[in-house]
This record gives structure tokens, C-alpha cells and sequence, in this order.
């Protein structure tokens, strides 16, 4: 499981960002550059923020904060 802080990051990036979609391999990159984030804690906390319904997978293999569909 990942940590509170690498949740958070990844949660609070996605939230700074608006209604943005990201790629997979984009939101690692970014969460790479701009938080410091590992890619593996990256995808380990992406995958939990799935399963947990938090973020949200579209249609066009799109990420997205749960919290931001409308």
C-alpha cells in the first residue's frame, strides 16, 4: 500500500491541475518533475487511488480525479 504522503501528492497534483486528463505514463512523468515521486511509489499509488475510486480511468485511457466527474 502507499504511504499518506504519496496519495496525497498524487491527489492533491491531480486537483491543482483542474479538470486535466492525463496519459499514465504523462501523470508519472509529471508527478516525477514537479512532486519528486518515484515512478514505482507513482504507479503503486495510482493503482490504489483506482481500486479505491478516488481517480478515475475514462473511456480513452484518460486519468482523472474521481472527485472532478461531473
Amino acid at each position: 500500500m502507499p504511504t499518506e504522503q504519496i496519495i496525497n501528492a498524487v491527489l492533491s497534483f491531480m486537483m491543482r491541475n483542474g479538470d486535466r486528463e492525463y496519459s499514465p505514463v504523462e501523470l508519472i512523468s509529471e508527478l516525477k518533475a514537479t512532486e519528486g515521486v518515484e515512478e514505482s511509489r507513482a504507479k503503486e499509488a495510482i493503482s490504489y487511488l483506482i481500486n479505491d475510486h478516488q481517480v478515475e480511468m475514462t473511456e480513452n485511457r484518460r486519468l482523472r480525479a474521481f472527485a472532478l466527474v461531473g
